[in-house]
């Protein structure tokens, strides 16, 4: 027992929880040594539970039990000291639920019980908050995907190459290392430092100790291209309408499950439980990546206000938890908390997206000349010359992933998430690009960005990517944001159709004199899965009366 000036610290390791099937799961417990029960903050992870308690939760079990709340932090299913086979998302409801219910059974607990951590320790909260447990009172899931299809495995209905494979690789070393497979384990562990090896073929599917150790990825995963049974059977977002609990959502503007927090948030707001559910809603988005909250980049620094330190997401937690738990008085806080870039500076709003933010088109524009030439953005739907700009692909030099919403580790691509300082216009013959004339006041974006693109393709299914960038007015380009989509394949060259791509959320600021600027392209690596063999690329219809458009979600009003 640690004894601090208020209140003593029990710890009890190795606490074994049964779950409804017979498997046993093994959580580390930390209480305040107080006679009356108290609420508990529950943390489930994959990462072992005695080296990282409460991993990039931005608190800690310490602060916790000083503020006197009870902490149980698990090893899930499948891992470390728990039992079981580790099954990605496949039994964190019924785990979850299970153990909720094993705490609220405790003599130490006040049946109250709140969730908290990133990642996939954010997906074990609403995969557990669509069975409502009772005394479930609260999560706060940060950096989580809701939609497993959409949000990790098949955005846009295209595999994640570069993020599921390194995923493949990185379980299948820990879970090997847990099972006592030593020469598994560290092959697999040489393996992730290979990664331009094994996402420069396919060679990974066939490897037998991906097999053996990371069977789902090929059994499910794979075998369920499509967003089918399968999938709404495992993922929370067919279920929200089922929850009924408040959520406190935090993201990044450059995560990988940033389409994951908005729509966990949005989906909440509109269609859970109850009216009590739908208005306990909190949103906070700051400039962060997956693996990156401290709001510096290699090419770009948002300033001091911008680290999730600074932001005070820690103290957020905290005061969300005692509220909801422990009915502690809050002040009224703004439902959603952005970090607006380019402006760099915190705003609050009613809603997200702001009802302020009015959707306003943007017409794409194709150039006259060669393959590298550059076409136009203009604003409105004014007349224009309708022309048919070609996205070829080329098999052999594909585009090179180059900065946004990524989780690429290994091989020193970590460092290129987030805002990259971007290739200029017109580098590169398979990368199409659109740039505006310079802005003359400033333009304030606030909510989200779709291109919809009129395309026609001759050939297999394949990827487009559309990316958006500011260009300042030194002539420097940043990504802003990006957006995949599949489009689906023909045997013949036939009419365009609309595809719309959905480039994310965002609260930005172009500058005066700064240009927008889109990229079209048809591959992604390692990012996204190659275009088939056979794929040619495919085709975009710009200007005239039905070409491709932008449309951007402008706070007419402005942030100041």
């Amino acid at each position: 027992m640690f004894t601090t000036g208020r209140i003593g610290l029990l710890i009890e390791r190795g606490v074994r929880m049964p779950m409804s099937d017979g498997t046993v799961l093994v959580a580390d417990v930390w209480r305040p040594e107080v006679s009356e029960p108290v609420a508990t903050v529950l943390h489930r992870t994959p990462y072992d539970r005695t080296a990282t308690p409460l991993g990039g939760a931005s608190t800690d079990a310490l602060s916790l039990v000083l503020d006197g709340f009870a902490v149980v932090v698990q090893d899930i299913r499948g891992c470390f000291g728990s039992e079981g086979s580790f099954d990605a998302f496949v039994n964190e409801p019924s785990d979850g639920a299970d153990t909720v219910d094993w705490i609220n059974r405790q003599p130490w607990s006040n049946g109250r019980t709140g969730m908290i951590g990133r990642s996939y320790h954010g997906l074990t909260q609403w995969a557990a908050a669509v069975r409502r447990p009772p005394g479930l009172a609260t999560i706060i899931p940060a950096f989580s995907p809701v939609d497993y299809y959409a949000d990790w495995v098949f955005p846009g209905g295209v595999f994640a190459y570069g993020f599921n494979v390194y995923s493949a690789i990185y379980y299948g070393a820990d879970h090997a290392r847990q099972s006592g497979a030593a020469s598994d384990a560290a092959e697999l562990t040489r393996m992730l430092d290979q990664m331009d090896r094994w996402w420069s073929s396919d060679d990974w599917r066939a490897n037998p100790l991906i097999e053996r150790w990371a069977p789902y990825v090929a059994n499910d995963w794979l075998a369920h291209p499509e967003p089918d049974a399968w999938w709404e059977g495992v993922s929370p977002s067919a279920a929200l309408s089922n929850v009924d609990i408040p959520v406190f959502s935090i993201g990044g503007w450059y995560d990988i499950f940033l389409r994951g927090t908005v729509e966990g948030y949005r989906e909440m707001r509109s269609h859970s439980a109850s009216a009590r559910s739908r208005s306990a809603q909190q949103l906070v988005i700051g400039p962060w990546a997956h693996a990156n909250m401290s709001g510096e980049f290699s090419d770009r620094a948002y300033g001091t206000e911008s680290s999730i330190g600074s932001a005070d997401l820690g103290g957020m937690q905290r005061r969300w938890l005692g509220h909801w738990l422990r009915d502690e008085p809050v002040s009224d806080s703004p439902r959603a908390s952005v970090f607006v870039m380019g402006l760099d500076e915190w705003r609050t709003f009613s809603d997200w997206p702001p009802v302020e933010s009015t959707r306003r088109p943007w017409k794409l524009v194709g150039p006259g000349g060669g393959a590298t030439s550059v076409g136009s953005i203009t604003p409105g739907a004014g007349l224009s010359t309708e022309r048919v700009v070609n996205v070829p692909v080329d098999l052999n030099d594909l585009v090179p992933t180059w900065g946004g919403r990524l989780l690429l580790p290994g091989a020193g691509r970590g460092r290129i998430a987030g805002p990259i300082i971007q290739p200029s216009a017109g580098s590169r013959s398979d990368v199409r690009t659109f740039v505006s004339e310079p802005i003359e006041h400033r333009l304030d974006l606030a909510g989200e960005i779709v291109a919809s693109l009129r395309i026609s393709n001759a050939g297999p299914a394949t990827p487009a990517l559309v990316r958006i960038s500011d260009v300042s007015a030194r002539g420097v380009a940043m990504n802003i944001g990006e957006g995949i989509q599949l489009i689906p394949g023909t045997e013949s060259q036939t009419a365009a159709i609309t595809v719309p791509i959905d480039l994310g959320h965002i609260a930005y600021r172009f500058g005066r004199g700064h240009r927008i600027r889109l990229d079209v392209m048809g591959s992604s690596h390692p990012a996204i899965q190659s275009p088939s063999l056979g794929s040619l690329g495919f085709r975009i219809l710009t200007g005239g009366e039905s070409g491709s458009t932008l449309e951007l979600p402008v706070l007419e009003a402005g942030f100041d």
